[in-house]
Parts: C-alpha cells; structure tokens; sequence
C-alpha cells in the first residue's frame, strides 16, 4: 500500500522468495519488484542493485525484497524500510539504507516487524539458540516501544550493549 519506493529485508531466502513471488501474483510489475539473496551469484547480484539505483535515481516506484546481504557494503538509499526482526545490530544496518544519503524533505520511515510463518517466529530460526538467542532477546528488551525518533535510537543501542556487556563479561 505504499506509494514510495520500499526495500522489505528478511531474514531467510526462502521468506525473500515467498513475498517475492506473492507481490507478482498481486500483480505487481517485474519492473517495479525485484529479489535479491545469495542465491543469485555475484555478478547477478551487482547488475540487480545497478537496476534498482538507477530506477531509485530516476524516481520510479521500486520494491526491493532482499534477505541481510543488503546490510553491508550496498550503497542504496530507500525512502521506506521494512525490516524483519534481528538482532539491534543487523537492525542499524538495515537501517543505513533509508534516506542514506539524507536527500528526503522528511525523515525516511523503517518498520521493524515479527514475521511469522507456520507459527513460527523467523528470526528465531537464525537467531533462536545459543548466545544468538539471548543478543535476539536483548534487542527484544531494548527495543520496548512502538515507535522510535531517530534520536532516541543512540539510547536504545547503548541499552543493549549494556545489556550484552553485564551478561556475557559479569
């Protein structure tokens, strides 16, 4: 229902694949959709993001579904995230590629939702054992509102490294 361009990023490629092909059984363009995971070699990946840039830098309505490999070392900038659960730190990431490049009038908007499938949390299936479950806990504690200022997030971050700090050094 957006009327901006949107990157969704999840945390599994068979969840990137679902949405994926659920948004062209909506009917939405193959121009207008894209998919990108790590099933895609490199080369494919590189000429995925220079179609995306390009039709972000000409202002054509673009949904990107992504899985984390978009958190690190893509420079793109969405006007609307929305971001499955993860651990704070892949949560600031994701967030670098919203108005990254600061060109927006208003500050750009990211959703941080709980995605469910089979009544199956699936963060929990990346993040859900050992010391990752507990950093996924700890964003869970830190993150205790539903709606967040960007200054308020330096706040929230430092909650959560103390958190990790008291219970993984003490």
């Amino acid at each position: 229902n957006e009327n901006n361009s949107v990157l969704v990023i999840l945390n599994t490629i068979d969840d990137s694949k679902l949405l994926f092909k659920s948004f062209l059984d909506e009917g939405l363009s193959k121009d207008e959709i894209h998919l990108l995971n790590t099933h895609f070699i490199p080369e494919d990946r590189n000429k995925k993001i220079k179609i995306v840039k390009e039709r972000l830098e000409k202002g054509l309505k673009t949904i990107l579904v992504s899985t984390q490999l978009i958190e690190a070392g893509v420079d793109i900038d969405f006007p609307i995230l929305y971001r499955d659960f993860a651990p704070i730190s892949s949560i600031v990431q994701s967030a670098g590629r919203c108005n990254r490049n600061g060109k927006l009038l208003s500050l750009g908007k990211i959703i941080l939702f709980s995605l469910k499938r089979n009544g199956k949390k699936r963060a929990e299936l990346i993040y859900g054992t050992g010391k990752d479950k507990d950093i996924l806990d700890f964003t869970k504690q830190a993150l205790n509102k539903t709606h967040y200022e960007e200054n308020e997030l330096l706040e929230v971050q430092k909650d959560f490294f103390n958190r990790i700090y008291n219970y993984f050094v003490f």
